[in-house]
């Protein structure tokens, strides 16, 4: 598990991590869960273990250290992959975040699709959508295929639906 400082430089590259609002905004930590979710997701595993929780994927060892990142931020702090495929598919996964970084419902709606796709299978989709759909409100069909497709076009899932 990488520890304060190598967050710290790794959320700064990503750059949705608010360190003033961090322990006094939900939405900000839901943020954080999902984007290091996400990150691990794309096979940069820095430590993290996550499990089912209330909201869709939780580390409690990642709240304990993001607590630790927001009260000793450095915002000139940058930590990059020492090796070139792992720095690579940081770049991608960069690329897949930019537009939804700060969009807590979509972070939290595909962490939880991914999830769910790995604890019970990809053939579950409709068991996994219904999971969803009740934690994270109400969700479209439609919209649960886009963001699966989204996970698939990026490798992250095996399966188009």
């Amino acid at each position: 598990m990488v520890g304060a400082k190598e967050l710290n430089g790794l959320l700064n590259r990503i750059g949705n991590f608010d360190s003033v609002q961090f322990t006094n905004d939900f939405d900000k930590r839901l943020i954080l869960q999902k984007t290091v979710y996400l990150l691990q997701a794309f096979g940069l595993n820095i430590g993290y273990r996550y499990s089912w929780y209330l909201r869709g994927p939780y580390s409690p060892e990642l709240a304990h250290t993001a607590y630790s990142v927001a009260e000793n931020f450095d915002s000139q702090l940058v930590v990059q992959f020492t090796e070139s495929k792992s720095e690579r598919r940081f770049e991608e996964f960069l690329s897949f975040i930019k537009n939804k970084k700060d969009d807590q419902y979509c972070l939290e709606a595909i962490a939880s699709i991914h999830f769910l796709a790995k604890l019970y299978g990809e053939k579950n989709e409709q068991l996994i959508y219904d999971e969803v759909k009740q934690k994270v409100g109400q969700m479209l069909k439609e919209e649960f295929i886009c963001l699966w497709n989204e996970l698939w076009q990026n490798g992250l899932l095996d399966k188009k639906i």
